[in-house]
């Protein structure tokens, strides 16, 4: 590799022929002819191997995430239709059924002759209900259940939550057991 010397003054003075230049105005620094700059192959492959090695270590952890979530946004959904089917209830003084219409729909509906249809819900996919689950949950006019307490499985995959509404129309979730 060529390499040459640099010189750089400070100040620009005007040098004449035999005049003495002072040691601390001239900087002198090595320059390459060639300077080669980046990164070689080796290095690019090792930092890719590392990508994608803490990729495939962080898939699992996420697909796990995904399942809780959806399994929690399925329970807090439920939670919050029964609480409403308990207002609604309350409101039209009147019985107010939460039924399930199959394996991931369930409908709220005031009871009675000329019933409205409050809505139709469906569980967030792939969220469905489990055995054990109530088939029709029957709440009075002043917002507590016929039944001295309903329980609502949900499950995906191996895991179950349960949604429970007691004789006083308290509603309450517990995790259940992996199936």
């Amino acid at each position: 590799m060529d390499r040459h010397w640099t010189t750089r003054f400070r100040h620009a003075p005007a040098v004449r022929a035999g005049a003495l230049i002072d040691s601390r105005d001239v900087r002198m620094r090595w320059h390459r002819a060639s300077v080669r700059s980046g990164y070689t192959l080796p290095e690019l492959l090792m930092v890719v191997v590392l990508i994608g090695l803490a990729a495939a270590l962080s898939i699992p952890p996420i697909s796990r995430i995904r399942t809780n979530f959806a399994l929690d946004e399925a329970t807090q959904q439920l939670q919050s239709d029964l609480r409403r089917a308990q207002s609604e209830a309350v409101r039209r003084n009147r019985q107010v059924n939460v039924t399930r219409v199959n394996d991931s729909t369930y409908r709220l509906a005031v009871n009675g002759a000329g019933g409205a249809v409050i809505g139709d819900r469906r569980l967030p996919a792939p969220v469905k209900f489990g055995t054990g689950t109530a088939t029709t949950l029957q709440i009075r006019s002043y917002g507590q259940p016929i039944e001295a307490s309903t329980v609502y499985v949900l499950i995906l995959n191996s895991r179950q939550r349960s949604v429970r509404m007691n004789a006083m129309g308290r509603v309450s979730v517990s995790a259940g057991a992996a199936l």
